[in-house]
């Protein structure tokens, strides 16, 4: 039977099962998981059985639902998946979760690991600079020149009338 972990906050190593085809996530206390943080909604988020298979379902909540620190609309999950409900963390498990081969590849053991795909971060997720935001200096580098080529020809102009002046 699949479960959620607590990593984190009230929740931190409480274990909560997932019995029902619909699993309701919230602060509320008719939730099936009840998890009273301040930042998570009433009701927060929804795991869906689908045969065997789970699906996980944001209902709108004001702080987000995120998995593996994405945020999401809907996604399946999958064993060891981090769902961030608010500021609180809970890990998704399944223990019945296996991939049973068919025909010839269970004839043979596997060759290849598993490689596994990273997240897809939208452009306006994508983790900032510690070193701050880029900026564009390439205007301030032309007044320079400006600068520079002006104080060129104004020393110039001053030493031509001086020499005049003086000679």
């Amino acid at each position: 039977m699949a479960f959620l972990i607590g990593r984190d906050g009230p929740v931190v190593d409480r274990r909560f099962e997932i019995e029902k085809d619909a699993t309701a996530i919230g602060r509320r206390s008719e939730n099936e998981v009840v998890i009273d943080d301040a930042s998570v909604s009433g009701r927060h988020a929804v795991i869906l059985r689908e045969g065997a298979r789970y699906r996980l379902r944001d209902l709108d909540s004001t702080n987000g639902t995120l998995v593996n620190g994405v945020p999401i609309r809907e996604t399946l999950l999958t064993p060891r998946d981090v769902v961030g409900l608010g500021d609180v963390h809970v890990e998704f498990n399944d223990p019945a979760w296996v991939v049973i081969p068919s025909g010839a590849e269970a004839a043979s053991p596997p060759t290849v690991g598993i490689k596994l795909a990273a997240p897809r971060i939208p452009p306006s997720f994508q983790p900032a600079s510690p070193f701050g935001e880029r900026r564009d200096f390439s205007n301030f580098w032309t007044a320079m020149i400006l600068l520079a080529a002006l104080l060129t020809v104004g020393a110039a102009v001053a030493l031509v009338v001086l020499f005049i002046r003086g000679g």
